[in-house]
């Protein structure tokens, strides 16, 4: 009895030590992909035809260097934004502009010259899905003229990733539905 006991207690410590490992992995790709959209993002603020685009509003030169950028880079939306929020161009739909996100606490943030990122989950047709978004403020010197923000989307390919580089099984949820294994 007192053999089968510790037995037991070992499987179960090693189980929850593995267990601790994997969530780190996961949470250490999640940080990584907001690194790197808030990278994106900053690719795209930094950019001298985006600043002045922005300045004159020239929604035709936004739209192309959005939707370029969204082909090339493989991100699920890419949005530019004026210094009060409204959208001066988006690469995923080109004719939808003139709406304001300046309730978007991310948006928020950029406008005040702080970039950030976060995860969000949004109702989808079958399961919620999950996004990694990042914002960063487009300067013009040092007066803050607008605002990139940039989203990805954390889908089956993401996880098969995860699996194909770690062999872990894991599972993305929304709230509490799965999103993505």
């Amino acid at each position: 009895v007192s053999f089968t006991g510790l037995l037991v207690k070992n499987m179960q410590d090693e189980a929850l030590r593995q267990l601790e490992t994997d969530v780190n992995v996961l949470q250490y790709t999640l940080e990584s992909k907001k690194a790197e959209s808030i990278s994106d993002a900053q690719v795209i603020a930094q950019n001298t035809q985006v600043i002045a685009a922005v300045g004159d509003k020239s929604r035709k030169i936004l739209s192309d260097v959005a939707q370029e950028f969204l082909l090339t880079k493989k991100v699920s939306n890419v949005i530019i934004l004026g210094e009060s929020g409204q959208v001066l161009a988006r690469g995923e739909d080109r004719d939808r502009v003139g709406d304001s996100l300046s309730d978007d606490p991310l948006v928020k943030r950029a406008l005040l010259g702080e970039t950030g990122a976060s995860i969000i989950s949004r109702d989808g047709v079958t399961a919620p899905g999950i996004f990694v978004r990042a914002a960063t403020p487009i300067k013009d010197g040092t007066a803050i003229v607008g605002a990139v923000l940039t989203g990805t989307a954390i889908d089956a390919a993401y996880v098969d990733g995860i699996k194909a580089a770690t062999g872990l099984e894991s599972s993305i949820y929304g709230d509490a539905i799965v999103s993505a294994t």
